[in-house]
């Protein structure tokens, strides 16, 4: 990381602390430090009422101080797709648990602080406290906890943070290795780059927006026109074979960022 790049990303974790806290004490209808009802959907998600609200917060916080929020949901398990989890937390993270790897999670919260010495972490969250009501639950800072994944001192089991994206960031799920696996990680990237959630499971959505990002017809099936389109995208010698070798070279050109 260059000096600039790392003062930017220092100021953008100054940005987040400093938004979060301007928030401390507010509600899922308060009026926010920026002069706006609540956080995202918090006031009226439900139907018109307050809705369960601390990825509301998160996504907030994040998108109001320019960071990319693509799709990103009231649901605290959209953070665990945007991704990747990690098991170290830097400021500005967003702190997930009791995420099931597979799009659900029972909370998220946002890092303010981080002790390595001590191995813990600060947060502020929303909809935290009293929840006989989501209208009566509010933006709380506590810690500081352990950071360890599966920790459960703040009370609930932490599954690791997720680090916000700038708007325009390259691909997260790169540089991966090139071992010509189709696996979690590749499918991952290759989601990324044709828009959709990153789920690491290449079923028919995620088929139908390649297919539209070669221009071939969109079937939602990985079938040979689609293969040969791939591959001549890659240009490399068109057999409608997904082989290791194809996928070796989509590797490359997903880490080259040639794809």
């Amino acid at each position: 990381m260059t000096q600039v790049s790392a003062h930017a990303a220092a100021t953008t974790a100054e940005r987040i602390v400093a938004l979060a806290e301007a928030n401390l004490g507010k509600r899922a209808s308060s009026t926010n430090s920026k002069g706006g009802t609540g956080f995202g959907s918090s006031s009226n998600g439900a139907a018109g009422k307050p809705e369960a609200w601390c990825a509301d917060f998160v996504k907030w916080v994040w998108a109001t101080v320019g960071l990319d929020v693509e799709y990103l949901t009231a649901a605290a398990g959209s953070f665990g797709r945007y991704g990747p989890v990690m098991t170290t937390p830097q400021v500005g993270d967003a702190a997930l648990y009791n995420y099931d790897g597979q799009g659900y999670a029972d909370h998220v919260t946002l890092v303010v602080a981080v002790n390595t010495a001590h191995e813990t972490y600060t947060r502020i969250g929303g909809d935290e406290g009293n929840h006989h009501s989501y209208s009566t639950t509010t933006v709380d800072r506590d810690g500081p906890f352990s950071y360890k994944k599966d920790s459960t001192d703040s009370g609930q089991k932490l599954s690791g943070f997720v680090r916000p994206r700038s708007i325009g960031q390259g691909n997260p799920w790169t540089p991966h290795p090139i071992d010509g696996k189709w696996d979690a990680l590749t499918k991952k990237a290759l989601q990324w780059k044709v828009k959709v959630v990153q789920d690491g499971d290449f079923g028919s959505v995620s088929c139908k927006a390649l297919q539209r990002y070669l221009h071939v017809p969109v079937t939602g099936d990985r079938d040979t026109g689609t293969i040969n389109a791939l591959q001549r995208h890659l240009g490399i010698r068109q057999n409608g074979q997904w082989t290791p070798w194809t996928t070796k070279n989509l590797q490359q050109a997903l880490n080259d960022g040639k794809f």
